[in-house]
């Protein structure tokens, strides 16, 4: 996912949060969508939605995937008119194997059937007419200090029992210094259309490690999770249906290096890229860069049209960040592989998610840093890299790539840095 169903409205309202962009939260505290800045009696109540968003990337390819727990208009708001989000609980299930394409799922479980606290992150959901559930919950012994998260159950595709903890350990630190810090949370109050608009992005575990089991349903095959993957916590209110996102992520524990894009169509709050790297001397290095200070730019050179979500999507993307001190070039290929590395999450319950999707992608990166002064390599990094791009459906049913390269390319992108 990073997130459908709930993504969406059709219309929005502005809201005030408590969450300032250096602010340390507790990483097992409650849904933000549940709080007092979220009120029933506001007439866009309906639009509020939140996601906890897991990605899981064995080391040796065996399994890679996403988990998202989503909960959106939970007091209901939307349900005696206009639902624009399917209220309540929401589960999104990407996976992919040696082999085989990329699949996604999105459940939706309804209020009836969710419970999530207002007072620590969890979340249960269970649908009486199948063996669907879904539970996230801290882990036996887990403290805020010393935090972990359980995440279990069961899709049509597979079903999970995992342990998920922080595991960046040497730059954590480093995302507290101050205001706008690598991998500190954003709030984006130029997301959408109308001035009240907000969304924030956090980044609450850059890296994180993923221990259990995945069950692939179709053949019984168990498969042992050791994993590393990313943890992210995004809320608010906006008109995600008329727009979207782009993002991407990866992690090389033997090099240290973690590095995550974040590009909001509308937004120029939004978008940055974070990388965290040993620097020169093997010290611990955390790096925004923004393309409004000129330090950063992308260009997605191939992109074919999908069927499924009946929209164009990038196959590969360039980018360039360059800070005059430091210098990262990456190039995002989807288009190698054999099989299909990405799948849409699609919903059609409720009229804001019906015409939106939002691409999972499973693609390889390359990756190097550099002295920006003299060209000196301080660091090169390869492998399996996460993503996603989010967008409205299409009118056509077919277009050409050079159709979609022509509409989209010269639109989604931003110059390279001089």
């Amino acid at each position: 996912m990073k997130k459908l169903a709930v993504l969406l409205g059709l219309v929005s309202c502005g809201l005030i949060t408590n969450l300032a962009s250096a602010e340390v939260r507790d990483p097992l505290g409650p849904w933000e969508v549940l709080g007092p800045d979220y009120q029933a009696t506001d007439p866009l109540d309906l639009a509020s939605y939140e996601w906890e968003y897991f990605t899981i990337q064995n080391e040796d390819d065996s399994f890679v995937g996403i988990i998202g727990y989503v909960i959106a208009d939970p007091r209901g708001s939307g349900e005696g008119g206009i639902a624009l989000v399917p209220a309540g609980g929401n589960i999104a299930v990407a996976g992919m194997r040696p082999g085989q394409s990329a699949s996604a799922e999105f459940l939706t479980y309804g209020l009836a059937n969710t419970f999530a606290s207002t007072t620590e992150k969890v979340m249960y959901v269970s649908d009486p007419s199948s063996d669907h559930f879904a539970n996230i919950e801290p882990a036996p012994g887990a403290t805020s200090a010393h935090p972990a998260l359980a995440l279990t159950g069961r899709s049509a595709d597979y079903e999970w029992d995992l342990v998920v903890t922080p595991d960046f350990e040497e730059y954590l630190p480093l995302k507290e210094v101050g205001p706008d810090a690598a991998f500190s949370a954003v709030r984006g109050d130029d997301v959408g259309l109308l001035p009240g608009e907000n969304w924030t992005v956090d980044a609450v575990w850059p890296r994180t490690h993923v221990q259990g089991t995945m069950v692939e349903r179709a053949t019984g095959q168990l498969i042992p999770i050791n994993a590393r993957g990313y943890r992210e916590n995004s809320f608010g209110r906006y008109l995600l249906s008329l727009d979207g996102w782009d993002f991407a992520v990866f992690s090389d524990t033997q090099k240290r290096v973690q590095t995550m894009f974040q590009t909001y169509h509308r937004s120029t709050t939004i978008d940055y890229f974070d990388i965290a790297f040993p620097d020169e001397n093997g010290q611990p290095r955390n790096v925004r860069f923004r393309p409004s200070r000129g330090e950063l730019g992308w260009f997605h050179p191939n992109w074919t049209f999908d069927g499924r979500a009946k929209q164009c999507v990038p196959e590969k993307t360039w980018m360039i960040a360059d800070n005059g001190e430091y210098r990262v070039e990456l190039s995002v290929d989807m288009s190698a592989s054999q099989s299909v590395p990405y799948a849409p999450f699609l919903d059609d319950s409720t009229i804001g998610t019906a015409v939106f999707f939002i691409m999972e992608q499973f693609p390889t990166l390359n990756g190097v840093v550099r002295r920006a002064d003299n060209g000196q390599v301080i660091t090169t990094f390869a492998g399996r890299a996460g993503g996603e791009f989010a967008f409205h459906k299409g009118l056509f049913n077919r277009r050409s790539d050079f159709a979609c390269w022509l509409s989209f390319a010269p639109v989604y992108q931003h110059a390279f840095p001089n």
